[in-house]
């Protein structure tokens, strides 16, 4: 089985049963894989492979798996497939993944065959679709201990289907990173505890739906992070409570703390944390 076969469960997903007794069983919608690049003359929504330009040898990193771009989105998107291949197995492994933001409850099967340099993987919604940008899937991989200073691995895009909710297929152009190892002790980059407190603008910005919000403790401090509408009501709380020092991330999946989706605007996310206090302006697009 392809991991492109999966497309069409999603796809299909109660296609198959009549409406009313007697009535017709609709056809149901066969996805193809086709040629990446353009649709109609027009330059297609990207699908990108955005990781560090450089790491060190012995480090952790991610590769985000993103989709469509701010002034090229993509429409209805409700799953997509693909095989990211990379080079220069010997210094690099794969370790695991987790969903991204963009697709709303999405579920992911991830394929690894890092013997051959190459994770299959399927992102998809059960029910609704998602339109904009953002991040479908991260994949964690480790450089090893015996990678020399200088020496790269390559990350491409083999094959991609994308079908928009209504079966039809949302062309991507596929591109893809180069990392670079670089000199150093060979400790892990995200070991080192940040110097001072930090709230870091949320990616990506604007969004749909969901962002990441990243923030950086030098110690171990109670935080809370929440966020506001512009008449300075509380839409979500997110952090509330002690953490320890190092580097932390939330998503935020754009709805409010009854579990319902905001309006489009502008919002504000602050940190508290100690005395440290420092608010960011997001923008979500709906």
């Amino acid at each position: 089985m392809s991991i492109f076969d999966i497309n069409a469960v999603p796809v299909n997903f109660g296609k198959t049963h009549p409406g009313t007794a007697g009535a017709p069983l609709p056809t149901p919608v066969e996805p193809q894989v086709v040629a990446l690049g353009k649709e109609s003359g027009v330059t297609s929504p990207p699908i990108a492979a955005k990781g560090p330009q450089q790491v060190d040898k012995n480090q952790e990193f991610w590769v985000d798996i993103e989709v469509g771009a701010l002034g090229n989105p993509v429409t209805n998107l409700k799953v997509v497939s693909f095989e990211l291949t990379y080079t220069n197995t010997a210094i690099v492994d794969y370790l695991s993944y987790e969903v991204g933001p963009f697709l709303t409850g999405a579920i992911a099967t991830v394929i690894p065959d890092d013997p051959n340099g190459k994770v299959s993987a399927s992102v998809y919604r059960t029910t609704g679709s998602n339109s904009g940008y953002g991040v479908v899937l991260r994949l964690k991989f480790r450089t090893s201990a015996q990678a020399a200073a200088g020496q790269t691995v390559s990350f491409a895009f083999a094959q991609v289907l994308a079908n928009r909710e209504d079966g039809s297929v949302q062309p991507l152009s596929p591109i893809g990173q180069v990392v670079t190892i670089q000199p150093g002790s060979g400790i892990r980059a995200d070991d080192f505890t940040p110097t001072e407190f930090e709230l870091v603008q949320n990616y990506p910005n604007p969004f749909n739906p969901g962002t990441v919000i990243e923030y950086r403790l030098p110690q171990a401090s109670r935080v809370t992070l929440q966020v506001y509408n512009l008449a300075g009501v509380k839409v979500a709380s997110l952090r509330d409570g002690m953490e320890s020092a190092g580097r932390h991330s939330v998503v935020w999946d754009g709805r409010d703390e009854m579990g319902r989706p905001v309006a489009a605007g502008v919002y504000m996310c602050r940190l508290v944390a100690g005395t440290y206090d420092k608010t960011i302006r997001m923008l979500l697009l709906r």
